[in-house]
């Protein structure tokens, strides 16, 4: 693992300490999370889940906001919740 990796993965594992969803992760197994944490940035407006997509991850927000919502009936967009920096959704997919 080269000397960006290596900084990478402390600064994702600091990142993760602050989410209450892995306060009891010991330090290698922070560790060995963060190695698997892929970071994606997103843009404003932009969909990435769709409730009928099978999913296989969970989500943190870094930074900014995420609306969950749902399409009615009548093609109007439902606010369920809207998740903030430091929220997670997802976790039970993992």
């Amino acid at each position: 693992m080269n000397i960006n990796k290596l900084d990478e993965v402390k600064e994702i594992s600091e990142l993760l300490r602050e989410v209450s969803f892995f306060s009891s992760f010991s330090d290698v197994g922070m560790k060995m999370l963060a190695k698997k944490i892929q970071i994606r940035h997103m843009h404003k407006s932009e969909e990435f889940l769709h409730c009928d997509t099978e999913n296989f991850f969970m989500y943190i927000i870094l930074q900014g906001k995420v609306k969950i919502y749902r399409i009615n009936s009548e093609g109007k967009a439902i606010t369920l919740a809207i998740r903030q920096e430091g929220d997670y959704f997802g976790e039970i997919s993992i």
